[in-house]
């Protein structure tokens, strides 16, 4: 099956979501955990995972959604197909390479608010500090954007990128994926997952 940047795009940004209204009613399926939402994905994406990931290795398209469609499907999708497992993050790394190369060729301003919002998300899901600072840029940057007018959520953009960063800087990883990943955790991990945290919607399966 040859990769299909066109259905993944119109299936992920469905109900309108590049707008202000569109955008409030999608983003309870993208960022909550839904079952449903979960067996679409695998049913009809799971096999483009793979082909994404082979592209990604190739270089940037000339395209800019082609590439965004190719961020969608190794770093979204997934989080969705493989929830809670070492799966969920495998292919971070290559969706990493093809953000990075978007910033730095500018072709990232090509896109519109709430695709550049998922441009940037490999860099949020980085066990990196300097891609975390640069998530923390690249957010901020959209936010002040003429692009914004999504000013209710534009908060809620920044808190969670702020929040990554703040989590890297005190551990240098994630420990919500310790257990996943089968890392063992510190004693100062120890605490701080027993109280709580966010996990981001991956626990181990």
């Amino acid at each position: 099956m040859s990769f299909d940047a066109e259905s993944i795009l119109d299936f992920w940004f469905a109900d309108n979501a590049l707008t202000p209204e569109g955008y409030k009613v999608r983003k309870e399926l993208w960022f909550s955990v839904n079952e449903e939402f979960d067996s679409e994905i695998r049913r009809r994406f799971e096999s483009q995972i793979q082909e994404a990931a082979e592209l990604c290795k190739s270089g940037l398209s000339s395209d800019a959604r082609e590439n965004l469609a190719r961020i969608i499907a190794t770093d979204q999708f997934p989080r969705n197909v493989y929830r809670g497992t070492a799966q969920a993050f495998a292919f971070d790394s290559v969706a990493l390479s093809v953000t990075k190369d978007m910033i730095e060729s500018g072709m990232h301003e090509q896109l519109s608010y709430v695709e550049r919002m998922f441009a940037y998300m490999p860099l949020e899901h980085s066990e990196s500090l300097d891609m975390q600072v640069l998530s923390v840029k690249m957010f901020e940057a959209l936010v002040a954007s003429d692009d914004n007018q999504f000013e209710s959520d534009s908060g809620e953009s920044i808190w969670y990128a702020h929040l990554h960063k703040e989590i890297i800087e005190r551990f240098g990883r994630f420990p919500h994926r310790n257990e996943i990943l089968g890392r063992e955790p510190t004693p100062e991990e120890i605490e701080y997952l027993a109280s709580g945290p966010e996990n981001f919607g991956q626990v181990k399966a």
